[in-house]
């Protein structure tokens, strides 16, 4: 199990944990939670991404892909919207 703790300005915790299922990338890449602090977010997801390979084409990132996980598909579609949501 993956165990992600931070605690934020306010002085409150955040936690993230995760037991991982590997299926399209089972190395050590692909551990979760996805750390991407530097960039403002970390994530876990559960479940599969049928459609990674379209995702991950329509909106590519400079940013590259630290796994082949389809887990971490989500991070093109965070890079691409998070401005959206704050």
């Amino acid at each position: 199990m993956s165990i992600y703790l931070k605690e934020n300005e306010e002085g409150r915790w955040n936690i993230l944990c995760h037991e991982r299922l590997s299926i399209q990338d089972t190395s050590n890449n692909g551990t979760q939670p996805f750390n991407y602090e530097d960039e403002g977010f970390v994530f876990i997801t559960n479940g599969e991404i049928y459609n990674v390979l379209e995702l991950q084409e329509k909106f590519k990132s400079d940013k590259g892909y630290k796994s082949h996980s389809d887990s971490e598909a989500f991070t093109c579609l965070i890079r691409e919207f998070k401005e959206d949501y704050k």
